[in-house]
């Protein structure tokens, strides 16, 4: 487990690490952030399953690409409401993934979570590095507000860092 400096965090807003138990409610919050984003593109009576696909590659992708990444649940108010999955190299901090349910948006709490990990990254003075989507306009100005550059711009993601340097 990664130790985070949690202190920063205000009450109610806290995290633990994930447990097998979780699996139902990490695919429904990738089904709650997808869906809007999916139900353009698929019919209707496809969507759901087409959705549980999805999940199922995302979850099996993070298992082959990050084996050694940490994995966190989110709580406010004990209850759960996303998640975030680390991987340190000791050289790096890499954000593999941050996702927080959308009835819990516009809360700051992501921009929370997003300050204990940068904490973080400046007390161990290492980098922290995350991939947005080309064509996700609203995370990236939301990881450029906290901070984070550009280093790399591929295909679909642009790779960005936020360095304690």
């Amino acid at each position: 487990m990664i130790e985070l400096p949690s202190y920063d965090l205000p009450q109610p807003l806290s995290y633990r690490m994930r447990n097998i138990a979780d699996l139902a409610f990490y695919e429904a919050l990738f089904i709650a952030c997808k869906r809007d984003e999916l139900a353009s593109m698929v019919p209707p009576e496809m969507l759901k399953t087409v959705l549980e696909q999805q999940f199922k590659a995302q979850s099996s992708g993070y298992a082959t690409q990050f084996p050694d990444a940490h994995d966190y649940v989110i709580l406010y108010n004990a209850a759960p409401i996303g998640r975030f999955m680390l991987q340190d190299n000791k050289k790096r901090l890499l954000l593999v993934d941050i996702a927080i349910m959308p009835t819990s948006h516009k809360m700051g709490l992501g921009t929370k979570i997003m300050r204990m990990l940068i904490q973080h990254a400046k007390i161990q003075q290492i980098s922290l590095e995350l991939s947005v989507a080309k064509n996700n306009i609203i995370a990236f100005t939301f990881y450029a507000k906290l901070g984070f550059k550009v280093i790399s711009d591929k295909d679909h993601h642009i790779k960005m860092q936020y360095s304690a340097h």
